[in-house]
């Protein structure tokens, strides 16, 4: 017997599963308008089958049938319901008896399902329930054939159906083909589904890889293709850290390398048979070189591959240009074009396979020498350090964590599904996800909830279905370690930190942050050569890949070796097939492209500013916006509760002025000022996640109050019970000492990048009464500024307390009615790598100058490059200098011109380079109204007498006038 049926047309007599696994004719008679259909019933009594065969389904009973129906992943595809499917159905039926013979059955009959020599079509064999309606009591098992090519597909489905092997397993399943042009999209190259909800990388680590986006330069043309790199892995036997992400983004095959118009999800839909030819959108090409791609099969050499940082690039091509400015150098990859036999047994091999799809990028700059560490949006760090060996397929949640579309909760199918991948020889069972990916998304990994292990990796997915694919890491793992010839426990291959030290395995290394930080430190003694300063060896011809394999040997050694680095010379030289200058810690468009004479190198890590970054903008405004909707919320509130007016009011202030800062602070960094350098857009990211953990607390307990108020059902308190309960006393004093922490920050945030532009801005020849209004700006900016520091660092000591109160406040009360779910204590955000000096701001007062001062320095220095730009304008534009001797006429051999200027203003009211004052400066003298006179009478008879003009230009003389 069967579980359901399904309703007949005039055109449709046959049922959906038959004994055999075929469609048979129906034998009760077809419904016409005078004899309605019956229902579908759970019970198999209405449907009639002969009694000859019952299959495996048919035996099973009701509340068996309902123990394989997993409702977690119920979803409607064209015009049938599917769900997952668990339990021994799932196990022993699908996964141990029909998937085996189904891969087999195609693997013998592949000439007459593809032709004689001809490429196989990249397929996969789902198995779910469906159903016409949205019951899942009514759904029946079904084998879904998912194909580029319908043709082929209805091959496949024929065979199956026919072939005695099937038929001698009596499943009872039904087979189904959807198969559409385009059906599969890899995520590395293509774009997003239209019309998916992306949801922006929340935040993690700048050291960390896991979850970056990785490009891949496109050999020979300076475009490069987009992956996400899923992890880093050590090798315990040669202490190496390498790069985890997806083969197949350094294919070069056309139909992987150009981009193609999305195809619509209407198209063929499960259950029709006809024989017509899904039509295939033509590729469209750019113009450019990756248009002009090789034939399937050929791979890159020596891919250099860099990290983006710029989340804000356009997802509309599937190649970008090579650009440093939104890239950051990772390392490199060997992939040899050979035979991957030939390469099994090459050391090449260990470091990408075809056939799981993984690859290794070989990492050499040693900031990125870290462990895996995913910062998600729920203020949770995770770190994956373990990997599933559970060979069952799953049905349960994970974590995504992707470079493009977000980290996000997905959830497991359930069923293992059997893919086959074009440039692959077997088929692969892997795991599917429900999830809506973007480009770019392909390596990424899926952890579980607690961070602590890895599932697998994202390979490929099905927009229209909202399907990805996912390669288990156990396999990953194992075939990495096979290709490393090293015996070790698969677990040990991810990198652990146990105080400070990263372990790998059973050897333990150091983290190479210590040693960048000695090399600082180590100098070389005077009148002796350093270590690797010898005279270069005369120059060998090596190959591209022998290059870069050379060039990670040398920066292993100068990382053991750190007085070397920056000062000891390659000798060796790249000769043909090209020459190319080798830069092995930049990422140059060139080093693909340009033909260059013989060179060597220095090596030196690159420092890439990012400029604008419209996704970390984005993510503060959205921030600010939900500031405002929550003091909507808080003043609505006061109507309905009066005697709460007065605190209601404070927590809406308090949320209304940090939302402004937000959003001020947004709108500079989004501006192109091209002043800030990347370590500003990070803090503020920072700042506004804070602030939105804060917000959804405060916004959790008002949807709590307005709930007890509401629901006359509930046993919650009244609403001014619950108004007390909820917005308790100490509690909401931490919440608003946070919250004025966080609008203090982006206060100092936004007095020093104000300041930098100020200073960067004082480039044009200004009048004297101009140029003497700047300097009195920049000079009132930099107190502002300063005193900013000086009132947060002082807040920053009583919010410690709050919270030890808040607590105590907690345990004494010991009610039931309480909102649930907040975060605790949070923690403060930080500037950056000065917080020591902001912690001396507190000691005295003469060290609250210094350190303040101190303090602007660094961060002008840290945020900023206003001095570039000073520069740079300075030599485009003519200046208007004084005739004094206290300036530098001669640009580049002194102080950039607005430090001079105030360093003369300053002299004369004799407080040196101390903005505010110092420990030695008598402040009644010098605020009084005679030392304002004097200051204002030697600026004018210094303008009046030594100031030069420039009036103009008349026939390429220039006329000046003194006055």
């Amino acid at each position: 017997m069967s579980l359901t049926r399904v309703q007949p047309t005039a055109t449709q007599d046959h049922i959906l599963l038959a004994p055999t696994g075929r469609y048979a004719p129906r034998t009760t008679p077809i419904a016409t308008e005078s004899s309605p259909p019956r229902q579908a019933t759970h019970m198999t009594s209405e449907l009639q089958r002969p009694a000859k065969a019952i299959t495996l389904w048919g035996q099973s009973t009701d509340q068996e049938r309902a123990d394989c129906v997993g409702t977690q992943w119920g979803q409607k595809f064209n015009s049938q319901w599917c769900w997952n499917v668990k339990g021994p159905l799932n196990d022993d039926i699908w996964r141990e008896r029909t998937l085996p013979v189904l891969n087999r059955l195609e693997n013998d009959n592949c000439s007459h399902l593809y032709g004689t020599g001809g490429k196989h079509e990249m397929r996969s064999f789902h198995f779910s329930l469906l159903s016409r309606t949205d019951d899942p009591g009514t759904a029946s098992p079904t084998v879904l054939i998912m194909i580029g090519d319908r043709k082929i597909g209805l091959k496949m489905k024929k065979l199956f159906e026919n072939h005695p092997h099937f038929q001698d397993l009596n499943t009872g399943f039904g087979i189904e083909v959807l198969g559409k042009s385009r059906l599969f999209r890899f995520p590395a190259t293509d774009e997003p589904p239209p019309g998916s909800s992306q949801q922006r990388l929340h935040s993690h680590s700048a050291s960390s890889l896991c979850g970056r986006g990785v490009l891949v330069p496109m050999h020979p043309g300076t475009m490069c293709k987009r992956a996400t790199i899923g992890g880093v892995i050590c090798n315990p036997g040669t202490c190496e850290f390498f790069a985890v992400t997806v083969a197949h983004c350094f294919s070069l095959d056309s139909s992987l390398a150009r981009p193609e118009d999305s195809v619509s999800s209407e198209g063929s839909s499960l259950g029709e048979d006809s024989e017509d030819d899904d039509i295939t959108v033509p590729a469209k090409s750019d113009g450019s070189e990756v248009s002009q791609a090789a034939t399937d099969g050929d791979w890159l050499l020596d891919a250099i591959c860099g990290a983006y940082t710029d989340t804000s690039l356009p997802r509309t091509a599937a190649a970008l240009p090579l650009s440093p400015k939104h890239s950051e150098y990772i390392g490199c990859i060997n992939l040899q074009r050979r035979n991957f036999e030939d390469a099994a047994a090459s050391e090449e091999s260990a470091q990408y396979s075809k056939e799981l799809d993984w690859a290794l990028i070989r990492i050499t700059v040693p900031k990125f020498l870290q462990i895996n560490q995913v910062e998600t949006p729920w203020n949770t760090c995770l770190y994956p350090s373990s990997v599933v060996r559970n060979s069952d397929a799953l049905d349960c949640y994970a974590i995504l964590a992707a470079g493009r579309s977000g980290i996000r909760e997905v959830s497991f199918s359930g069923t293992v599904t059997s893919v086959k991948f074009p440039w692959s020889t077997t088929a692969q069972m892997l795991w599917t996800v429900e999830a809506d990916l973007a480009e770019g998304d392909s390596g990424s990994w899926i952890l579980s909830t607690n961070g602590n292990s890895v599932y697998g990796m994202v390979v490929a997915s099905i927009p229209t279905l909202r399907i990805a694919y996912v390669a288990r890491a156990q396999d990953i793992f194992e075939s990495i370690r096979s290709a490393w010839h090293i015996n070790c426990d698969i677990d040990d291959m991810l990198p652990k930190e146990i105080d400070g030290v990263i372990q790998m395995g059973h050897n333990p290394l150091n983290t190479f942050g210590s040693a960048a930080k000695a090399s600082s430190s180590t100098k070389p003694a005077t009148g002796s050569k350093p270590h690797g300063s010898e005279e270069p060896s005369p120059s060998r011809k090596i190959s591209l890949s022998g290059a870069f394999k050379l060039i990670s040997q040398y920066t292993r050694k100068a990382l053991q070796a750190p007085q070397t680095l920056g000062m000891g010379i390659l000798p060796y030289t790249i000769l043909p097939p090209v020459q190319i200058p080798i830069t092995p810690l930049s990422f140059l468009a060139s080093i693909l492209a340009t033909n260059t004479p013989k060179t060597s190198f220095i090596p030196q890590e690159p420092e890439i500013p990012v400029r604008v970054d419209i996704a970390v903008t984005s993510d503060i405004i959205a921030a600010a916006g939900a500031g405002h909707k929550l003091s909507l919320m808080l003043n609505a509130i006061r109507y309905n509760k009066p005697s709460n007016g007065l605190e209601v009011h404070s927590i809406s202030s308090e949320v209304t002025f940090l939302a402004f800062m937000l959003k001020q602070i947004g709108v500079v960094l989004q501006g192109n000022d091209h002043v800030y350098m990347p370590e500003p857009f990070s803090i503020a990211q920072r700042i506004a996640h804070t602030s939105s953990s804060v917000l959804d607390e405060l916004e959790r307990t008002l949807n709590y109050v307005q709930k007890s108020s509401t629901d006359p059902t509930t046993t919650q308190p009244t609403s001014q019970q619950g108004f007390e309960l909820s917005f308790k006393k100490h509690r909401v004093a931490y919440l608003l000492a946070t919250i004025e922490h966080l609008r203090l920050s982006l206060t100092a945030m936004l007095g020093i990048l104000q300041l930098a532009k100020l200073m960067a801005s004082t480039i044009p020849c200004y009048p004297a009464e101009e140029a003497s209004t700047k300097d009195e700006a920049i000079r009132h900016q930099r107190l502002e500024a300063q005193n900013s520091l000086v009132v947060r660092q002082w807040q920053m000591t009583k919010i410690d307390k709050l919270f030890q109160d808040s607590q105590k406040e907690e345990e004494e009360d010991g009610l039931e009615h309480i909102p649930t779910g907040f975060v605790g204590e949070f923690r403060p955000v930080s500037l950056g790598k000065i917080d020591d000096t902001l912690a001396r701001i507190i000691r005295s007062s003469a060290e609250m100058i210094d350190a303040s001062n101190q303090a602007i320095d660094e961060f002008l220095k840290r945020w900023t490059n206003w001095r570039e730009v000073d520069e740079r304008r300075n030599n485009c534009l003519f200046r208007c200098l004084p005739d004094s001797s206290d300036y530098d006429l001669a640009r580049g051999k002194g102080m950039p011109f607005t430090e001079q200027r105030a360093q003369q203003e300053d002299s004369l009211l004799g407080v040196g380079s101390c903005y505010v004052g110092g420990p030695r400066v008598n402040w009644s003298i010098l605020h009084s109204a005679a030392a304002s006179g004097e200051v204002l009478w030697r600026q004018e008879r210094d303008l009046e007498d030594r100031l030069l003009f420039i009036d103009g230009i008349d026939e390429g003389e220039m006329r000046t006038s003194h006055r």
